[in-house]
């Protein structure tokens, strides 16, 4: 397996090899540059305004890895969860989008507004561990799976600062259901990468 931190590997290395490292780096490079989408958002310190202002941003980083899963993936478990994961969040996205639209921020929450922070300083350095230890498994489903798990932990952890902080009834409804499918669907992706990892 040619080393991927090596370029005269990675050029001299086969055709189908080069293709699947470039769609691991892309996937990296897509939950990174989700990342630095994210640190853009000004936050007021308004739990359930700041929730549905991240998701957004952040879904719209899942429905990109889900995009490359659908086109390029080989594993038909793994790309109808994909599909699955797509379509509800581009239902959420929906919903959120129609809350920031029609609502402006509350009185900031200093709790909150802390404990989120210290959340998104660790998601990044999450984020950098997972880059730097990834090894290249020449499997467009396996590095799916693993950066798809990864994000979908990120999203569980933003809602769970909602239920708890927020005050909007439908924001903490939708938060605690995102909870639910994204610890279900987590469970999914962490099968099916130990499946590949058994062959």
């Amino acid at each position: 397996m040619p080393d991927i931190n090596d370029s005269t590997d990675v050029i001299n290395a086969p055709i189908d090899t080069i293709s699947m490292y470039n769609s691991m780096y892309n996937l990296n490079q897509t939950m990174q540059q989700n990342m630095r989408q994210i640190d853009t958002i000004r936050l007021t310190g308004d739990p359930d305004y700041d929730f549905a202002s991240l998701m957004q941003v952040h879904h719209n980083g899942g429905i990109e890895l889900t995009n490359k899963q659908i086109a390029n993936g080989t594993d038909t478990v793994l790309v109808n969860l994909a599909n699955k994961i797509k379509n509800g969040q581009e239902k959420e996205m929906q919903m959120l989008r129609n809350y920031t639209e029609n609502n402006t921020p509350g009185a900031s929450n200093s709790a909150y507004l802390k404990e989120l922070k210290s959340l998104m300083k660790s998601m990044k350095e999450d984020l950098d561990n997972h880059s730097k230890d990834s090894i290249m498994q020449n499997n467009i489903d396996v590095d799916f799976a693993s950066m798809m798990s990864l994000h979908h932990k990120h999203g569980r952890d933003v809602a769970k600062l909602e239920v708890l902080y927020g005050k909007d009834p439908q924001i903490k409804e939708m938060a605690e259901k995102m909870i639910g499918e994204q610890e279900m669907q987590i469970r999914q992706l962490t099968e099916a990468k130990e499946k590949f990892g058994s062959q």
